[in-house]
């Protein structure tokens, strides 16, 4: 699969809300990643760490809320590796 196809699906899938905000970060530029898990359309839940909408960094498909603060935690640790900060 062409993953810019996939990007394009995830953003055509309609976000039934956010079920939880796991970080904030901030990188050099100041712009802040924000990273939630949300329900969407879909089966099971979406981790998505963006610094808006449409512009999203990672995203991921889970069918847990454990699981998917597991994958927030791997991606909160990488941004801070590469020199992110933690935002209020």
């Amino acid at each position: 699969m062409d993953p810019s196809s996939r990007s394009d699906n995830h953003h055509q899938r309609r976000r039934q809300g956010i079920l939880e905000t796991c970080w904030k970060v901030k990188g050099p530029s100041d712009h802040v990643i924000t990273c939630t898990i949300t329900r969407d359309d879909e089966p099971g839940l979406v981790v998505t760490a963006a610094y808006a909408a449409d512009h999203v960094v990672w995203s991921r498909r889970t069918f847990n809320v454990e699981k998917g603060r597991e994958i927030a935690a791997a991606w909160l640790a990488e941004a801070l590796r590469t020199g992110f900060v933690h935002d209020e």
